[in-house]
């Protein structure tokens, strides 16, 4: 059997924004993607008017979001490193990085999808996710995990760089949007970038990955 794609990311609902139609796609070709988040997401009060009643609870909520995505997108499995959210900056890296290659060994991944080094709008969650994802591989932490890939961001597009893979999301876009729909605490957050989730919006419509690291060797 194929490898599987790894994603890590910082945030319940980053996997459904960004990497949605890849999860999809490679679960309905029998390649099960598996993923690591850093973070509960139980700073996110400002997603909803539903994730402000439910305090101290929106953690447990986001993950439970979570797994009802995960399964919608047919990601093979979820682990959750809980560090704080919004403070994943202020984590110890190197331990970080063993514990998220603990979990990932598991599975035998042979790529690794994670944000780019300005975690694409500068979140620092984002940004210190990334050089978590990129130690582990370029310091080869779990054998045979030889591809890193960046997600999409303005700075990658502003310096020229040109995608490994593009997905069009209107493609997978029924498992997309149920996906969004799951993560019912974001609801505003995603209504302010999806809209009512009826067809993929122009800005959001595709989905992009840049190939960062190859066999030991940096491709740009």
């Amino acid at each position: 059997m194929k490898n599987p794609v790894a994603l890590l990311f910082a945030h319940p609902d980053d996997e459904t924004f960004l990497a949605a139609a890849l999860s999809r796609k490679l679960a309905d070709e029998g390649h099960p993607p598996v993923l690591l988040v850093a973070t509960r997401g139980d700073a996110g009060m400002r997603g909803s008017e539903q994730a402000k009643l439910l305090g101290s609870g929106l953690g447990a909520a986001r993950e439970r979001e979570l797994a009802d995505a995960a399964r919608i997108l047919g990601i093979g499995a979820v682990g959750q490193l809980g560090y704080p959210d919004g403070k994943l900056e202020e984590a110890d890296e190197k331990e970080a990085v063993r514990r998220a290659a603990e979990f990932l060994r598991t599975y035998k991944p042979s790529a690794l999808v994670t944000f780019p080094p300005d975690g694409g709008n500068g979140h620092p969650d984002h940004k210190a996710i990334s050089r978590i994802g990129t130690r582990l591989v370029k310091e080869g932490h779990i054998s045979g995990l030889n591809q890193l890939y960046y997600v999409a961001s303005p700075a990658l597009e502003e310096q020229g760089r040109t995608a490994e893979l593009t997905l069009d999301s209107a493609e997978q876009w029924t498992a997309k949007a149920a996906a969004l729909a799951a993560h019912t605490s974001q609801s505003d957050t995603i209504a302010r970038y999806f809209g009512d989730l009826s067809a993929p919006p122009k800005d959001w419509r595709y989905e992009r990955f840049y190939l960062a690291w190859e066999d030991g060797q940096e491709r740009f």
